[in-house]
């Protein structure tokens, strides 16, 4: 029953924890408009799930069988869904294909299959989080509330990532945008300068080899300028060659 779910893992009695969380939440610009859908064939855990997020002030909707939720996703924009892979009536990776150019809505998978190679799978296909439902939990809960939390949060983070590869942009664009980041993409140093001075950038990713500069200068260049010299910087490459770590290391 609900009532055992809830005892067995703590919800009974409410921690600090949980108490601090929920005031930091409800604070929150964006806890009016996160929708979340639950997707869940047992109707004892989705009401346990339902009731946990709504207690944090989040939206719920609820969906017990693949055809609910893929019913439910042509109708409404979610921000969040929890997502048990197997469902009554087909598995959720069919949900998922149905969400590929969905970007802005961000998939926790919630599930009693534990297959590292398709839980792989999952994260390589955008996957926001993967947690085991066997050991849902208190911390559990608390554990996507946070995460919930840091995604809303990264919105104000704006990361530019300079790399002349298109596979590996992708990659990293899609990677961090599942995570909430504002991401600004440049294939070589000079559009990299470029986009740098026009928009307010928090963290930058470099490539070490770049087709009209060195990775390396260009981290010098950027660094050199007053502006920039606190800005957080991370470089790129497959390099062991002592040197350029160490010409990396020195210009910051």
């Amino acid at each position: 029953t609900f009532a055992s779910i809830a005892a067995r893992t703590g919800f009974a009695r409410v921690g600090a924890q949980h108490q601090m969380l929920a005031r930091n939440i409800k604070r929150s610009k964006f806890i009016l408009s996160n929708k979340i859908l639950i997707v869940e064939d047992s109707k004892t855990i989705n009401k346990f799930l339902k009731k946990s997020f709504e207690d944090f002030g989040y939206s719920c909707y609820q969906a017990f069988t693949l055809k609910e939720a893929l019913s439910l996703v042509s109708d409404i924009e979610f921000d969040f869904i929890t997502l048990d892979l197997h469902l009554p009536d087909g598995e959720g990776d069919e949900l998922l294909e149905s969400l590929s150019k969905k970007t802005s809505t961000k998939i926790i998978v919630l599930t009693a299959i534990t297959d590292k190679d398709r839980r792989d799978l999952l994260f390589r296909n955008g996957v926001f989080d993967y947690f085991d439902k066997d050991s849902l939990s208190k911390k559990t809960i608390l554990d996507i509330i946070s995460l919930i939390k840091r995604a809303n949060d990264n919105t104000d983070t704006s990361i530019l990532v300079i790399d002349d590869s298109v596979v590996i942009t992708k990659s990293i664009r899609r990677l961090l945008e599942i995570r909430g980041y504002h991401v600004f993409c440049a294939g070589n140093g000079k559009d990299g300068l470029e986009t740098l001075n026009a928009n307010k950038i928090d963290l930058v990713i470099i490539d070490i080899e770049l087709p009209d500069i060195r990775g390396t200068k260009l981290l010098e260049i950027i660094k050199n300028n007053p502006k920039f010299e606190m800005l957080p910087t991370l470089m790129l490459s497959s390099t062991t060659d002592a040197a350029i770590i160490g010409d990396t290391l020195k210009n910051g």
